[in-house]
């Protein structure tokens, strides 16, 4: 079973940082396995949230790209809430 990246983005103060940050942390997710399934895509809230600007959701295949745990973690995939 694949893990998920999902982040919400409700406003931008500075669309140039943004997109250098964007830049840059695109090699973080290098040799993952990583799958963008959307990044910024055009979308319509079903639930009362307040504005949203843009979601990112990244699919990772458990226990990193070949199958394996990253050196020094366990094999499987791990939840975290931000």
């Amino acid at each position: 079973m694949p893990a998920y990246m999902i982040a919400l983005n409700r406003r931008v103060h500075d669309r140039q940082k943004l997109e250098a940050y964007w830049r840059a942390a695109a090699a973080t997710f290098e040799g993952r396995g990583a799958k963008p399934l959307s990044v910024y895509t055009p979308l319509t809230p079903l639930e009362l949230m307040g504005s949203l600007e843009g979601v990112v959701l990244i699919e990772f295949p458990c226990g990193g790209s070949k199958g394996k745990a990253a050196p020094g973690r366990r094999s499987g995939c791990r939840v975290f809430h931000f």
